[in-house]
Order: structure tokens, then sequence, then C-alpha cells
């Protein structure tokens, strides 16, 4: 039976403690953490985000690849650091990826968003010129293109990958809202907390403490929407009033799933999730959300109750 082992043999990062590994190490063991003042793009008073973990400015000269003309048209500094930390650890590892190796050399690369003084530029040239960046421009949408660049930098041809933290938030999201499911309808807990819920004056004559019931109900309720707060912060800023942002998607799930049922809060999650989805590539902006306001109106005016709702 052959044995299945990871080895490392040549690694590298770049972050806010430094474009070098000696530099981030010995600012880690002092106990920094990078975190501070943004200083790469102006910042107006009311900007939303005036703290953050910014990667300094790399001396491009030793590396052709990294030229200004050669990255003209890849604004974005995850391209940078992608290409730079790729190139440093394939030389420590001593690897050359020959034209016989190539096929077997997979490229997988896994960021955050990341690269927002390249969303700020974008949105400026936007409202300057008036004319749409290149999709490149956008962090979002350039984590496969950080891939291939990374493939022709090297000469891999083997398979890309790319995995995005979104994707973990909505594996996150999918099990915390089948645990609340079964927690409500597979445990003597969650069918008192559905009792407290519709009808608090019989769950009391049945011996259900109902205040203790909305007090554990509160806590099960902080503690989902802490998950989804850090779920959703590495690649969502995150400031004091950002929970107003969510209320009216919340609002419409809720409804459109229907009052009280978790299936159908679940099944109103997707479809407006894939509903803002399709808009973001149809829309410009905020009016992305059209289709969703849409689809709402219509489950709404043929169905009142929601897509699960009873009629009590």
């Amino acid at each position: 039976m052959l044995s299945k082992k990871v080895v490392i043999v040549g690694y590298d990062a770049v972050s806010p403690l430094g474009t070098d590994l000696e530099t981030q190490w010995q600012r880690a063991v002092k106990g920094e953490s990078g975190i501070g003042p943004l200083t790469r793009f102006p910042l107006r008073p009311d900007f939303p985000v005036h703290i953050s973990g910014e990667v300094a400015e790399i001396d491009t000269d030793p590396y052709p690849f990294l030229s200004p003309r050669k990255l003209a048209l890849w604004p974005s500094p995850l391209f940078k650091y992608a290409l730079l930390v790729v190139h440093r650890a394939l030389a420590k590892s001593g690897v050359d990826i020959t034209p016989d190796l190539a096929p077997r050399v997979a490229v997988t690369f896994s960021s955050a968003v990341g690269g927002q003084d390249a969303v700020i530029n974008a949105d400026r040239r936007i409202i300057a010129d008036n004319k749409l960046p290149p999709p490149y421009a956008n962090p979002n949408a350039c984590i496969n293109m950080v891939g291939g660049k990374v493939s022709i930098l090297t000469g891999a041809t083997g398979p890309i990958l790319a995995t995005i933290t979104a994707c973990a938030t909505g594996v996150t999201s999918m099990i915390v809202a089948a645990a609340v499911y079964l927690l409500l309808t597979k445990t003597d807990l969650g069918k008192a907390i559905r009792a407290a819920s519709e009808e608090p004056r019989g769950a009391l004559l049945m011996g259900i403490n109902v205040r203790r019931i909305y007090w554990i109900t509160f806590g099960i309720g902080s503690a989902c929407a802490g998950v989804a707060g850090s779920a959703t912060a590495p690649f969502f800023p995150a400031y004091p009033t950002v929970g107003g942002l969510f209320v009216i998607t919340a609002f419409m799930v809720v409804v459109l799933g229907g009052m009280g049922s978790v299936l159908g809060a679940f099944a109103g999650g997707l479809i407006i999730g894939v509903a803002d989805a399709v808009g973001g590539m149809i829309f410009p902006g905020a009016m992305k959300s059209i289709i969703s306001f849409v689809i709402f109106i219509l489950i709404l005016l043929f169905k009142p109750t929601g897509l699960f709702g009873d009629s009590h």
C-alpha cells in the first residue's frame, strides 16, 4: 500500500507584516499585526473603512515579470503578489518545471477579495471617464486569472484550481442552516422554541418556561449572527453600521420563504442569492437587486404567505 504524504519543498509569502519571510517572522515574534491606517489611496471622511492590513510596495526591479509593462493590464495587486511568491518559492525549492514535468504540475490559488485599491481605482475610472474597467480589475473576477498567470510564468500545464473564501462561506451557511433546522424539528428544545413562538400562552400552560426560551433563542440567534459575520468578514468590509446593508435582504428572505419556516428561509436565501448573482452580471451597481425584487413581488402576489408559509 502506497503511503500518501504531503511534502513542502518551497514556500514564500507576502502579508501586511512584510514582503519577505524574515521580516514577517521577526514582526510576528514581536506581536505585531501589520494592521494600521489606510494610506494607499486618499480617503474621504465618510469612507467606511480607515484601518486595514496593507501590503507594502514591492521592489519590482529584480523581477522582470513584474515590470509596469508586463502588468499594465493587470492592476489588481493579487497578480503581483501571487507571481512574486510563486517565483521565490520555486527558487527555494530547486524544482525545475521541465516540459516532461509540466503536465503533472497543478496550480491552485486561494484568496479572499483583497485588492481594495484596485476596486477604488476602477470605481473612480467609471465616474471620471464613464468607461467600464476590464474584468481583471475586479479581484472577485481575477482569481482564476491569477492561476493562469502563474501557469504562464512557471510553464505548468496541469489543472488550475481556484478556491474562493465565498465558497467556504456558502458551505458554512448551509451547515449552520441544517443544524438550526434539526434543532428546531428533532429536539425537545426546538419544539419548545416553536411552541413559545406560535402560542406563548399555551406553551406556558404546558409547563414551558417561556421567558427562559426567549433568552435561549436570543442566544442562538446571536451565535448565528456571529458565524455569519465571521464568514463574510474575509471578503466584506466591516464597520459599525454594516448590518444595515443586510436588513432588507434578510427581510425579503424570511417573507419570501414564509414566516416561521426554516426551510422557507433556506429556500428564500438561495433564490435571492442566485437572483442577485445573475442580476450582477446584467445590471450595474445597486441595480443588480432588480431581479430579486421582481421575484419577491411576483411570489407574494400569487402566494402571500410565502413559499412555505401557513395561512394562519
